[in-house]
């Protein structure tokens, strides 16, 4: 009997933990960074990652945004303008930071990620962010809500601040 309670709560943990976050919510959008991932109660555990469909004109519009970098010892920000594919190497540190894809109007609807509209009303970016070559981040940034999933580092702090349309 105890076999089979095992076997039923391992099965449920299966299903149930892939889309939960480090803070124990749930979503199939997680941006935890994935180094320390020996403290992660989730590391090892499969995580479906929404797909992104944008259209082609959404893509043609938005191809450049604007990062803000903060340096957490001296609080100064300074803001960078990064193309979509494109690496980008954070000055004064060994972060390399890659734009996915930029999303104007994010939402996200049965697992698939795409764009309400071809504003830029709700901006998010999919990043993907190396240190000394090494992916330490990949999940999103979303400008209206800087707090959600947020890029965490001991040195500097990272903001989207906007897109800017071709």
């Amino acid at each position: 009997m105890n076999a089979v309670i095992g076997l039923v709560s391992l099965a449920l943990a299966t299903l149930i933990l892939p889309g939960c976050d480090r803070r124990g919510g749930k979503g199939a959008v997680t941006a935890a960074p994935t180094a320390g991932a020996a403290s992660d109660p989730h590391a090892g555990l499969a995580r479906r990652e929404a797909a992104v469909q944008l259209t082609d004109a959404v893509k043609a519009k938005w191809k450049v945004m604007k990062i803000g970098v903060l340096d957490l010892a001296t609080k100064q920000e300074t803001t960078y303008v990064v193309k979509a594919g494109a690496d980008f190497s954070i000055p004064g540190t060994d972060l390399t930071i890659r734009p996915v894809a930029l999303v104007p109007d994010f939402t996200m609807d049965g697992g698939v990620i795409t764009s309400k509209s071809e504003a830029d009303t709700n901006p998010a970016a999919q990043v993907r962010i190396t240190e000394g070559g090494k992916e330490v981040f990949k999940g999103w940034l979303f400008a209206r809500f800087p707090e959600t999933h947020p890029f965490e580092h001991p040195k500097v702090g990272l903001r989207l601040v906007a897109f800017v349309p071709a």
